[in-house]
Parts: structure tokens; C-alpha cells; sequence
């Protein structure tokens, strides 16, 4: 166990990860790493070796762990892929996931084991038909973001549905989805949900020039590119139960002030994920015209948002 979080708003939480991170414009490069290896002493080489061990063993104990489910699986799927980034070549500013201006509430930073811990969990299978009866009953809270605070601070809820999401289908003019999953964690005013669903609607598909442009300046990334666009990977979408698209809505609500602060949908395929958002981060080399179809695009997912919002009435 490596103890409970300290309360910190994400500023402060953001704050405490600079003082960890490789400034965007120093980066990393294998010879550098191989110069300053080689100025190591041998106790210090073995200490270096002792610790990478640790941390390897630390990040996969913690993957192959938890309860089996959808909620706390892709939850671990997350994670995974930033310890992964960081094994490779070290937090470096801006260069984790655009997934990860959301997902950093599951988790802390643990810096003697450069990775990132999930946070303390509860697990709960519920009947999506029944929860979904209930929070459009008289018996459910009127303001979900007042109910959100039950949450106990700094746990994560991981909430998988026992039901097939085909049975819970959510029908608007612009989408149809199902309740598959959600995860949802309480740090101070802040809440961050992760939800899980399927939906009808098929994501764009990436043209091969858009795909060939996806991180361009990175050559691991390019070559990751490259080996997709030539096997036709990169529109090749995850589904959830047959016939559904698998789709994750993250979500940031400020309690205190009863808004939403950011959000973003994102569908996974055999080789990226594509992400629509109105994060200042996520959106941050989008161009203006870009980044105003992606507001546009989010509008069509008001279901999903609003069953996102839905999600903070699990406590009650």
C-alpha cells in the first residue's frame, strides 16, 4: 500500500508533477541516456538496476490486479499506457496522452517508482436498468453534483453493469448508446468520471493522410503510423457487445460551482485513439476552425453527457 492521497486540487496536483517532469525542449534521446549511464559508478549502476526492477514489478502487480471488470480494466488500461510512456523515455512535459488531462485524478505520482498509482478502489457490479429506473424516478436527487459529494475523497467507484448495454439503450436525434461502465473519483470540489459505453454511431474514419499526420514529429510515433496505415489498422474501431461502438466519455465537474469544466469522447481502434474535446490542452495544436467543429461534434453527444452527469447518483 502506498498510503491514501493527500487532498490537492489539480493545480496543485499539476504543480507537484512539474517538479518531476523533462521540460518539453530537453526530451530524451537514447545517446544522451547512454552519455550519462556511462558516467555512473558501478554502485550507482545497480542501484539504477534495482529500481527499474522494482518499478517494472510495481507497474505490472498493479495492472493484473483489481477486480476483473470493465470499469476497473480499462481504468488499468489507461494507466498503463502513461507508465509505459514513462518507461520508455521518461515524463516528459505535454508528451502523455491527451487522455491523461482527465485520467491523472485516478492516480498519483510516486516518484521514487516513476509511475503512476491508481488510487484506493470499490468496486460494484449494478443492473444498469434498474440504476437508469431509478435516477429518472421521484426517489432520485434533483442535483446530481450536490449527491456527488457522498463520494469519499481520493476513492475511486468503479460501476460495471451486470446487464448487456443492448438492453439499456439511450435513443436521442443524434446517437443511441448503452450504459456499459463507469468510474468515478472525487478530488475535493473536482469529480472526474470515466464512462463506458456503446454507442450506434460510428466515429469518423481518419483518412490516410490525416493518420500519417498524427504525431508526426515523434519518429517512434511516425513509425507506429507508418505500420498501421500499411496493415489498415487505424479505422478498425473497438466494440462493445457485437454491435456497438465502444465509446469513453471523460468528464471534469467543479462541484462547488455546479459546472462542467471539460469534456471529451473518444473511440479506441486497433492503433489510436481519436479524441474530440473542448479541453484547452487537448485542443491545444488544433487549429480554430478545427478546434470549433469539435465543440460542434460534442453537442451530438448530449446523451452521453447527461448519463455521464447520471453517474454521480451512484452513492445515493
Amino acid at each position: 500500500m502506498l498510503g491514501r492521497a493527500i487532498v490537492m486540487s489539480r493545480k496543485n496536483r499539476m504543480s507537484e508533477l512539474d517538479r518531476w517532469m523533462i521540460p518539453l525542449d530537453k526530451g530524451y534521446s537514447n545517446a544522451n541516456a547512454k552519455a550519462q549511464w556511462r558516467t555512473l559508478s558501478p554502485e550507482e549502476k545497480a542501484h539504477a538496476k534495482r529500481q527499474a526492477k522494482r518499478a517494472h514489478a510495481f507497474v505490472w502487480a498493479q495492472h493484473k490486479s483489481g477486480a476483473n471488470q470493465l470499469a476497473d480494466q480499462t481504468l488499468r488500461a489507461f494507466i498503463l499506457e502513461y507508465n509505459s510512456r514513462i518507461a520508455r523515455h521518461g515524463l516528459i512535459e505535454y508528451d502523455l496522452p491527451a487522455s491523461f488531462e482527465f485520467m491523472e485524478a485516478f492516480a498519483e505520482y510516486v516518484p521514487h517508482l516513476l509511475s503512476f498509482s491508481i488510487l484506493p478502489e470499490r468496486d460494484y457490479m449494478i443492473d444498469s436498468s434498474d440504476f437508469l429506473e431509478y435516477i429518472s424516478g421521484d426517489e432520485s436527487p434533483a442535483d446530481a453534483m450536490s449527491a456527488a459529494y457522498e463520494l469519499a475523497e481520493s476513492e475511486i467507484y468503479n460501476v460495471t453493469s451486470v446487464m448487456d448495454p443492448h438492453n439499456t439503450l439511450i435513443a436521442t436525434d443524434t446517437d443511441t448508446i448503452g450504459f456499459g461502465a463507469a468510474s468515478i473519483v472525487r478530488r475535493g470540489d473536482e469529480v472526474v468520471v470515466m464512462l463506458i459505453c456503446g454507442s450506434k454511431s460510428q466515429p469518423e474514419a481518419l483518412t490516410k493522410e490525416e493518420w500519417m499526420n498524427v504525431d508526426s514529429t515523434k519518429p517512434w510515433a511516425q513509425q507506429i503510423a507508418e505500420e498501421s496505415a500499411r496493415a489498415g489498422t487505424p479505422n478498425k474501431w473497438f466494440m462493445l457487445n457485437g454491435d456497438l461502438f465502444k465509446q469513453i466519455a471523460l468528464v471534469r465537474y467543479d462541484l462547488n460551482r455546479r459546472t462542467v469544466v471539460d469534456r471529451a469522447i473518444g473511440w479506441e481502434s486497433g492503433a489510436h485513439w481519436q479524441w474530440i474535446s473542448d479541453q484547452h490542452i487537448v485542443a491545444r495544436d488544433v487549429p480554430i476552425e478545427k478546434l470549433r467543429a469539435m465543440v460542434v461534434k460534442l453537442e451530438k453527444h448530449r446523451a452521453t453527457f447527461r448519463l455521464a452527469e447520471s453517474t454521480l447518483l451512484v452513492p445515493s
